[in-house]
């Protein structure tokens, strides 16, 4: 009896043992779950490509938060990758550092400042970024860079960019975002002149707005300023040391902006001033501390940096100088690396300094270049000698006509959708991989015409007058036409004898895609006659017209050609005396 009770107590403890050792293991079980949802939790998620903003509140109190404390942040993704940006101060005891990530995955980041005993200015943590689901190419592609083969331009995965910009000088200051005067708007703007543009270029396949602030504001051909980016300009030249940003003006005005443009999937081409107009009314420390604001405020946008508007505009050097060592200090601050280069104006016989003067420079990525507007020497600047120095020059870097022929730019008569139409295709058969279009009223804004705003010497038009220009829509037809032939193959011929004969190549420009693609553009009152050389003997081509004014394919007399033997093909009569754009293919699959 005794031995049976001891049997039973035992069971009873060992049972009871059990019961504790699954408690002890489904409490920690449950712990770790705990810990592990905290944890996550913690882990802050942002879609790659898209933009975070790290908040800092200071400790401390400084007589002059823009000058007086400098924020820093290192981010390191997992696989080593590592980004350097500053942050910015945003207004009363708040500093802000701006992130996007390049790459899915774990990011780890430190935020420091030059003030070592503000405590409220530093801090560290992780980031995960995750699957971007915007729809647009940004989102799906990546911000755009430079290509492999230092031609053009590509989205992050590689994929072709074709760049159409728009050119929007001053739309920081200038454009607004709260009031439209269309006279037919039906309110799908929500009320912004300034959505209402970039809708309507949208439509029209616009994808780089081109634009920059007006630092000093010293420049703007009597427009009203909508906000003043410093609490007093008048210190910019004469008391550097004691200048001070006005963060609402980008709070409330250009953050706006630049995160409506990158939303909706533009690039935006951004400079920070022009010419001397800034250089001469700043002291060279004020646009230093300039520059450092902008970068940390908007390099985590899908940006390149043109630097200043005709940064060698001026016959003295000091401006350039000036605008030389901002884009040295771009170059230093940017860990996103964006592309850098600096806008210039017309390269011709004595400038100063030239096109051999800035091409060796390290950072300088890419060629902003400028063929000017109808006089000063933009003939010489939009042919294919002029083309062909850029596209022959070593170092190699791509190369985008941002400036020439703005339409109904009065210089010194209106420039024509016919002329502006023609300047895109030269220099895209040049071998500029895109184009930047501008037109009265818009590249220089005029909220009203005749209201004695807004550079009314040159641009006459009101915006929304300026709005639907002919050559506006004409640019999507030149773009959808590229898109369609796979643009990236062809390679600008200019007067290479081994693909064209007796062909004047300053009147009809071609390119092709070795031997399988040839494009030709003819100018208007030209007739096209020579030969397309270098074609495959006896092969079956296919000729088709194409109306750069109207977007719509014709048929050529002959739809099929066999070129002889010696790969000859003489070119055909344009259907009329207007532009026109001659596509021969191989009949076979080309890529």
């Amino acid at each position: 009896m005794h031995s049976l009770s001891l049997k039973i107590i035992f069971k009873s403890i060992k049972i009871c043992h059990c019961f504790i050792l699954i408690f002890f293991f489904v409490f920690m079980f449950s712990s770790y779950i705990l810990i592990a949802q905290k944890n996550k939790s913690v882990l802050q998620t942002v879609p790659i490509w898209k933009r975070i903003d790290l908040e800092l509140k200071s400790s401390k109190v400084y007589n002059n938060e823009f000058l007086d404390v400098a924020v820093d942040a290192t981010f390191i993704h997992e696989s080593g990758l590592r980004i350097d940006i500053p942050g910015f101060w945003n207004g009363d005891n708040i500093w802000v550092v701006r992130f996007s990530p390049n790459k899915m995955g774990k990011w780890t980041y430190k935020i420091s400042s030059n003030d070592e005993t503000n405590s409220g200015l530093m801090k560290s943590g992780e980031l995960l970024a995750v699957a971007n689901e915007g729809s647009t190419e940004l989102d799906r592609r990546g911000f755009i860079r430079i290509s492999d083969n230092l031609r053009m331009f590509t989205y992050n995965d590689g994929h072709p960019f074709f760049w159409l910009g728009d050119t929007h000088w001053q739309a920081p200051d200038f454009e607004r975002i709260e009031e439209c005067n269309f006279p037919s708007c039906n309110g799908q703007c929500g009320n912004s002149q300034f959505k209402h543009l970039v809708n309507n270029r949208i439509s029209k396949g616009f994808n780089v707005y081109q634009m920059y602030p007006d630092a000093a504001e010293s420049d703007g051909g009597g427009n009203l300023r909508r906000y003043n980016w410093w609490d007093n300009r008048q210190k910019l030249l004469d008391t550097p040391d004691s200048i001070r940003i006005n963060p609402v003006a980008f709070r409330k005005n250009f953050d706006i902006m630049m995160e409506y443009l990158a939303n909706h999937g533009l690039t935006i081409a951004l400079g920070l001033g022009v010419h001397q107009s800034t250089a001469n009314a700043m002291d060279e420390r004020s646009l230093m501390h300039w520059a450092r604001y902008l970068v940390a405020r908007y390099a985590a946008f899908p940006i390149v940096w043109i630097t200043a508007q005709e940064v060698n505009a001026s016959p003295k050097i000091e401006p350039y100088e000036k605008w030389k060592k901002v884009a040295n200090l771009i170059d230093e601050l940017d860990g996103f690396n964006r592309p850098l280069s600096m806008h210039t104006d017309r390269d011709y016989p004595g400038k100063h300094p030239s096109f051999l003067e800035i091409k060796d420079l390290r950072w300088h990525k890419f060629w902003a270049m400028q063929g000017g507007h109808l006089k000063d020497n933009s003939a010489e600047n939009q042919g294919q000698e002029y083309y062909m120095k850029y596209w022959n020059a070593k170092p190699r870097k791509p190369y985008i006509e941002t400036e020439a022929n703005y339409e109904q730019l009065y210089w010194p008569h209106p420039i024509s959708a016919d002329k502006v139409r023609e300047t895109a295709w030269r220099a895209i058969q040049s071998g500029s991989y895109g184009y930047t279009y501008g037109a009265s009223g818009i590249w220089a804004m005029n909220w009203e015409a005749n209201d004695g705003r807004g550079w009314e010497n040159w641009s006459k038009l009101s915006w929304y007058e300026a709005l639907d220009l002919p050559g506006s829509f004409q640019m999507k037809h030149l773009k959808d036409f590229y898109l369609s032939l796979d643009f990236h193959q062809l390679i600008p011929r200019f007067n290479d004898s081994a693909y064209g004969r007796d062909i004047d190549y300053n009147k009809h420009f071609l390119s092709s895609y070795d031997n399988k693609l040839y494009i030709i553009y003819s100018v208007k009152g030209e007739p096209l006659t020579g030969y397309l050389k270098n074609l495959r003997a006896y092969s079956r081509y296919t000729a088709q017209w194409y109306n750069p004014r109207t977007g719509s394919y014709h048929k050529a007399a002959k739809t099929l050609i066999y070129p002889d033997s010696q790969g000859l093909h003489s070119l055909p009569t344009k259907p009329d005396s207007n532009d026109w754009v001659y596509v021969l293919k191989f009949n076979e699959k080309l890529f």
